[in-house]
């Protein structure tokens, strides 16, 4: 090797950053360098994701990013850019790669209902199978045609799935670790997190029907339901049952433990149908009608067996048991659909990456670049808007603690330390406030409730993706009288698609 390259991986999220680990251990195996960046909240996750790699990590806003010595960046969120991607000082003569973290299409791999063009900070996009081009992909080309040409797309199947081909994990070996009889059939219950998905809609009743077989069951939730109630719940009828773990940790070892997985349109259910092993879908109505029918989260059930009650479950999964071989057939042709290739996909995206950043294979610039132009001009309406609303307010709320409720208090801070006036943020309000202790930059956050509303004058929303989620929210609880602001209104390429 004549010189060593730097990967950067922006990870917003801890709980999806293993989908982005297998580059990583590939990236270093060459003997190039891995600089991970994230929150301070997502380390400790981040960290855990990369346990055993020697990989650098950085805090977003720290020191910042030496871009002179970065060759590539890469993040898992298509549709969602952090930080790095939208620094405005971030080179785009360089791979800026994205990948799904996942094989299903939730409408927010390609969220043409969001607002802005986030696809487009990315020139690169590393291609599971055909199937991730179906569905909101094709809503998304409706609204931002020039994604098709400033967007390279290099097929390279799942990565994280790598290891279910490769050896690294034995049935038997983990279901021995996990205290439970190899000679069992063992069934994972892998469901999503939304509200109109299985866990939330019958969870309970799911796990106790499964439980009632003389199987072993293996619950691992999504990592965004692992909240206290739900954990608590879940270990309490972990005691309760002898043949019930329930795992917080990876899905993997899971996957090539289990001789069948219940689910419902989780990424886990197409990840472990790749096994070419039988899945059976607890249907879930209400999800496809908030979410739409349109991605293989929909139309690839068909792969597995639909049930609608607890009852229907228990036959179904004993019949699939006894019966492995009966969806065969469907679940190879979805196998073709859902990845390019099994196996071997972190080896082929480093293959990619060191072509393109050796000049052996070509890819656009001028898709981030227009993206971040726009991000400049924004900024410097942003600063006027700010200081706008801390002349008509005395003190305001913040709507949402993510990543851009912590960009924008950071950004608020550095304006304030030249002298010029920020609103007076009093507390930041978030649904998944998860204890009264909770702060972010030393300002408090907690659940939105109606007596809160004569604590501030104002709520601005923190984000630039869901104003309309956090505006209905926001009248829900405090009505339509108390004044909402969405800071990035009056731009034309930052409003949400909207059809006639």
């Amino acid at each position: 090797m004549d010189r060593s390259y730097t990967l950067l991986f922006e990870h917003t999220s801890g709980g999806i950053a293993e989908h982005a680990v297998p580059v990583a251990a590939e990236w270093i195996r060459r003997g190039h360098v891995a600089l991970v960046m994230t929150t301070a909240q997502e380390l400790p996750a981040v960290q855990k994701a990369h346990e055993g790699l020697a990989v650098r990590y950085e805090i977003f806003g720290g020191a910042g990013v030496d871009w002179a010595n970065v060759n590539a960046i890469f993040n898992v969120i298509p549709g969602e850019p952090g930080p790095i991607f939208r620094d405005i000082r971030g080179r785009c003569d360089i791979p800026r790669v994205t990948i799904n973290h996942g094989l299903t299409d939730k409408q927010t791999t390609f969220p043409a209902d969001f607002i802005g063009n986030g696809v487009g900070y990315a020139n690169v996009l590393f291609a599971c199978g055909p199937a991730m081009f179906k569905g909101s992909w094709e809503k998304y080309i409706r609204k931002w045609p020039e994604i098709l040409h400033s967007l390279k797309v290099v097929p390279i199947g799942s990565p994280k799935t790598d290891v279910l081909f490769d050896g690294t994990f034995q049935r038997d070996e983990v279901l021995q670790s996990l205290g439970l009889d190899p000679k069992r059939p063992a069934v994972l219950y892998a469901p999503t997190y939304q509200k109109e998905a299985s866990l939330e809609q019958a969870g309970e009743d799911i796990i106790q029907a499964l439980v009632s077989l003389p199987i072993s069951v293996i619950v691992r939730p999504h990592h965004l339901s692992m909240r206290k109630e739900w954990m608590d719940r879940l270990r309490e009828l972990e005691a309760a049952h002898s043949n019930l773990r329930v795992i917080a940790s990876s899905s993997n070892p899971l996957f090539v433990a289990a001789d069948l997985l219940v689910g419902d349109v989780s990424g886990a259910c197409f990840e472990y149908i790749l096994q070419d092993k039988p899945v059976v879908f607890y249907d879930v109505p209400a999800f496809f009608e908030a979410h739409g029918r349109a991605g293989v989260g929909y139309w690839g059930r068909d792969a597995g067996t639909i049930v609608k009650t607890p009852d229907e479950l228990r036959a179904a999964v004993m019949s699939e048991l006894l019966h492995p071989e009966r969806m065969a057939k469907a679940r190879k042709s979805l196998i073709g659909q859902l990845v390019s290739e099994r196996g071997g996909a972190a080896v082929r995206a480093v293959d990619a990456l060191l072509d393109m950043i050796e000049g052996r294979l070509d890819y656009p610039t001028w898709g981030p670049r227009q993206c971040l132009r726009q991000d400049t001009m924004l900024r410097s309406y942003l600063l006027e808007r700010l200081e706008r609303c801390a002349l008509e307010t005395e003190s305001i709320a913040l709507f949402g603690a993510g990543a851009h409720a912590s960009w924008l208090l950071d950004f608020m801070q550095r304006v304030s330390a030249t002298g010029r006036r920020m609103p007076c943020v009093t507390c930041i309000l978030d649904d998944h406030a998860i204890s009264s202790n909770a702060t972010l930059n030393e300002i408090p956050i907690v659940a939105p409730c109606k007596e809160m509303s004569f604590s501030f004058d104002a709520v601005i929303f923190a984000t630039d993706y869901h104003q309309a989620a956090f505006r209905k929210r926001c009248e829900e609880v405090f009505g339509k009288e108390l004044p909402t602001i969405d800071l990035y209104e009056p731009f034309p390429w930052h409003r949400p698609h909207t059809t006639s």
